[in-house]
């Protein structure tokens, strides 16, 4: 093999180590980061909440709570819940209202990622 040849071989060998270990760093670096993509949608964790928390305050009310414990004890469920996967869920009563078979519970929900702080206010009959 020629003097060019072996420079042509060697170029290329440098060419492919390079770009190699830009790859693996930007993968790296990329999977550093604390949040990623999805972590920012709130949805997929307030439709959760708004299907599973209803059936858990009835649960609750089921057990002879009166309608501030069910909600206390199925808020602090959920609260720890969100926690162990890194989230800060404040569920807050703001009123109930108990009419014949049916409970009515206005709360403010309070989400955080640590980036992102929602708010919302929501009413669950059950």
């Amino acid at each position: 093999m020629n003097n060019r040849g072996q420079m042509l071989m060697i170029a290329g060998l440098l060419m492919t180590l390079t770009l190699l270990t830009i790859s693996i760093s930007v993968s790296h670096s990329a999977n550093l980061g604390r949040y990623q993509g999805e972590r920012h949608d709130p949805a997929p964790l307030l439709t959760m909440l708004d299907a599973h928390l209803p059936p858990a305050l009835d649960a609750e009310l089921d057990g002879g709570a009166t309608a501030e414990a069910a909600f206390a004890a199925a808020a602090g469920e959920f609260e720890n819940s969100f926690a162990a996967h890194g989230y800060a869920l404040v569920l807050k009563l703001d009123s109930s209202s108990t009419d014949g078979s049916t409970t009515t519970f206005s709360y403010t929900i309070l989400l955080s990622d640590g980036l992102l702080d929602i708010e919302f206010e929501r009413t669950a009959t059950v």
